[in-house]
């Protein structure tokens, strides 16, 4: 195997549309057990803020076990339980396809790119309450 099929490259980038308190989470590459633990004290930061509301875009996402999955729907829980919406944007077809194979694709709102979800948030005026 090529030592490059395997590198890990996964980013998560946070922008916060002050004014929609939204923040932006952008996912790339392969989310395994091996970086899950870093993954998520990156995740754990977004909450700092208080802001519940977020867009998940995982359209450059190759690759996610179940330690990754996990991670999503504690995200989505996190996210719920404090009155927020998450929503994941443009899903890769392998991360599609595991989705509809664990039946969780109806568990999550899914949006085609990231103007549609966009639009949810300011649509809808769902705000955090801060």
């Amino acid at each position: 195997m090529d030592k490059n099929d395997d590198e890990t490259t996964i980013e998560c980038s946070i922008e916060l549309i002050s004014q929609k308190k939204v923040s932006i989470i952008t996912l790339s590459g392969k989310i395994r057990s091996e970086n899950i633990t870093s993954l998520n004290k990156e995740i754990q930061n977004i909450f700092e803020d208080e802001v519940y509301n977020c867009i998940m875009n995982i359209e450059r996402l190759r690759y996610i076990n179940s330690t990754g999955i996990a991670m999503i729907l504690t995200i989505q829980k996190t996210v719920e339980q404090n009155g927020g919406k998450l929503l994941l944007v443009s899903p890769s077809e392998f991360v599609h396809e595991l989705l509809v194979l664990t039946n969780l694709i109806d568990h999550f709102e899914i949006h085609e790119n990231m103007s549609s979800a966009r639009k949810y948030f300011s649509k809808t005026g769902n705000e955090t309450n801060n």
